[in-house]
């Protein structure tokens, strides 16, 4: 069986244990056929998770094609945890597969299932789900939000809110509860500010002066000179950059077209001449592929995939070549590549080019009605002008004010600096440097006014 890109390679134990309980690894995730049909089970993990929510998934979607309700229906004051996580879990699914009553997209529906089962696993499935307060939340607080991010812990606390507003008692709820849940004190939602501020502490973007020692440092390696360039160029994150296909890079075109693993909005990114040569460089050198990363573009020294794991996975089993090793070179985390081009990119004036590069949805609230129902296609040369603004920028150059005013595409040639980096506009042919072609075009009128 050809293993999917995001699977590495399973050992004779894990093996045993796919075949043994019919699980299928497909491009999105785990599938099993059961029941005379497939059916999706759940997004890519590891085997053994896999098979720990294999029970819990095949009687919710039995439960959808009899078409029986999605909430099993249950005595209030009476239901276990375990039970109503269970008919969440069951009117989850029912959201994500019939859009009823608001579609739900699979991941919000994986990050859901998987963080509230969390919940139930330190409150304790066995209790009763009425008698749940302060000292579970509390306990989770603990365990699971501390020493996280103050963005993370927000999001966390959004699912587990969720799960507690539906299942509390309302005419438009599921009213599984007598009351609704109790907090208390340290199950405290962060506020915008101490987000911001934490991201700003938290700050990653290189100065010019350590980007420029980063890359002289990965030099004489051809497959972290290549990534880190991919890095600043099209802010990849190691993991997309270990995910990457070949099939989406277009060397003639200077072109990567290759949506973001964590919210699957298509991204575009050019390559200056600079990144086009150093990824041409890698894969004069690049190791035969061994099993699994044949379509992959990078590859470790032994053939093998960049990036192995999947989401939720412990430290332990993740394997990160590329991140790795730019830390271990360099001294410095591969991600802040990405913020360096977002922080300069900041002040850009064509944004919507920026979040294409990015992968983020573009505008959202501001996003103007042309460009969100009408303007589809998206020309290619306006990321090219981008990066041309922001990669000297990076390097401490300074970026020519023509770049970033001229309507049209003002080409631009890369020439070779005291660092090894830069830009500079292209002289338009037919014009020189000489002190005669610098003189006003409206020279011979004013001549002509004097005479008269």
């Amino acid at each position: 069986m050809k293993l999917p890109e995001w699977l590495p390679a399973l050992g004779v134990r894990e093996e045993k244990i796919r075949a043994a309980n019919g699980l299928i690894p497909k491009k999105d995730g785990w599938y099993k056929t059961f029941d005379g049909r497939t059916s999706y089970i759940c997004k890519p993990c590891p085997v053994a998770e896999a098979v720990a929510i294999l029970p819990n998934r095949i009687k919710a979607i039995r439960q959808k094609r009899a078409g029986s309700a999605s909430v099993v229906p249950v005595t209030t004051g009476l239901i276990t945890l375990d039970s109503l996580f269970d008919s969440y879990q069951a009117w989850l699914y029912q959201r994500l597969t019939t859009g009823v009553p608001r579609k739900l997209a699979r991941r919000t529906y994986d990050d859901a299932v998987a963080e509230v089962s969390g919940f139930v696993e330190v409150a304790g499935g066995e209790k009763i789900a009425d008698s749940i307060g302060p000292a579970e939340f509390s306990a989770y607080a603990l365990e699971r939000l501390a020493g996280i991010a103050p963005s993370s812990v927000r999001r966390k606390m959004i699912y587990i809110e969720a799960f507690a507003n539906w299942a509390a008692p309302g005419s438009r709820k599921a009213g599984l509860l007598s009351r609704p849940w109790q907090y208390g004190a340290d199950f405290r939602k962060p506020s915008t500010d101490e987000i911001t501020t934490s991201a700003a502490d938290s700050d990653k973007a290189y100065t010019p002066e350590q980007l420029k020692k980063a890359f002289a440092a990965v030099k004489k390696n051809p497959r972290m000179l290549a990534a880190g360039w991919l890095g600043l160029c099209g802010a990849f994150g190691p993991k997309d950059l270990g995910l990457l296909p070949e099939s989406m890079v277009d060397l003639g075109a200077s072109l990567i077209r290759f949506p973001r693993g964590k919210t699957g909005v298509g991204r575009l990114c050019w390559l200056t001449p600079a990144a086009k040569a150093a990824l041409k460089r890698y894969l004069a050198v690049r190791a035969a592929p061994k099993p699994g990363a044949e379509a992959l573009l990078f590859r470790t020294d032994d053939g093998r995939p960049c990036y192995r794991g999947a989401e939720g996975v412990d430290v332990a089993y993740r394997v990160d070549n590329i991140g790795r090793t730019w830390s271990e070179t360099t001294g410095l985390p591969f991600s802040g590549l990405r913020s360096t081009f977002a922080t300069i990119a900041d002040d850009y004036p064509d944004q919507r080019a920026v979040d294409i590069v990015l992968g983020h949805k573009s505008g959202h609230k501001t996003q103007s009605i042309r460009n969100k129902h009408y303007a589809k296609k998206f020309n290619p040369e306006r990321v090219q002008r981008l990066v041309c603004a922001v990669v000297p920028l990076a390097f401490g150059r300074k970026t020519p004010s023509s770049v970033l005013s001229a309507p049209a595409m003002i080409p631009v040639e890369y020439h070779k600096s005291d660092d090894g980096f830069g830009a500079r506009p292209q002289r338009q042919p037919g014009r020189s440097s000489s002190a005669e072609s610098r003189r006003p075009a409206n020279a011979h009128r004013k001549r002509e006014v004097r005479q008269t």
